[in-house]
């Protein structure tokens, strides 16, 4: 008995349908897996916010007082180490610390990269620096930077969604260095103050 197989004409036929498919489908798979990472996103910056809060609420101190950025993994939300002090060197521990206040964290954004507290910057409120979530583009844990970011469309999402649309003023922007910067506290530090965990919001 002779086995027929395809021709030449129904492979192509065949082939072309999977393309078309691919084409139509590919898209909607990417918006999807997209739309997941920003709602990983809000989640987690829900969950940075409170745990802010619950730290100051125990010790009167904000998880990063240095006028830097520190990773979100080695502050005082995950551990209890030294403060800044005014001369800028380490001091004591957290009073009543009672954390860690953030539970099987990561320390890694859904795009790869790394969550940070910024406090050296002004974006736009005020007259001194705020306590921001940073969405670095470094690559968890010590990748190569601009390798992982927060695509634009998607920090525009984010932007839309919670705050302005507009990604270089209000809660949540877009850094010079293409970050996603989004603001825990207004006005945290004092102009030329390094240890600012007292300071007003």
């Amino acid at each position: 008995m002779r086995v027929r197989g395809f021709t030449l004409v129904e492979l192509i036929v065949v082939i072309a349908i999977i393309a078309v498919l691919a084409a139509v489908i590919a898209p909607q798979a990417y918006r999807a897996v997209e739309k997941a990472k920003i709602a990983k996103a809000h989640t987690d910056y829900r969950a940075i916010h409170t745990a802010t809060y619950a730290l100051h609420g125990d010790t009167g101190d904000w998880p990063h007082g240095g006028n830097s950025r520190e990773r979100v993994i080695w502050s005082g939300l995950m551990r209890n180490p030294p403060l800044w002090n005014a001369a800028g060197t380490l001091n004591v521990p957290y009073g009543g610390w009672n954390g860690p206040y953030l539970e099987k964290f990561s320390g890694m954004h859904p795009w790869g990269g790394i969550y940070m507290f910024s406090t050296n910057a002004n974006f736009g409120r005020g007259t001194a620096g705020e306590l921001a979530v940073e969405f670095e583009n470094m690559c968890f844990p010590n990748g190569a930077t601009s390798n992982c970011p927060v695509p634009l469309s998607s920090q525009l999402i984010i932007d839309r969604s919670l705050d302005d649309g507009v990604n270089n003023v209000g809660e949540v922007q877009r850094t010079s260095w293409n970050d996603l910067h989004w603001v825990i506290i207004w006005d945290k530090c004092a102009p030329g103050v390094v240890a600012c965990e007292n300071s007003s919001s």
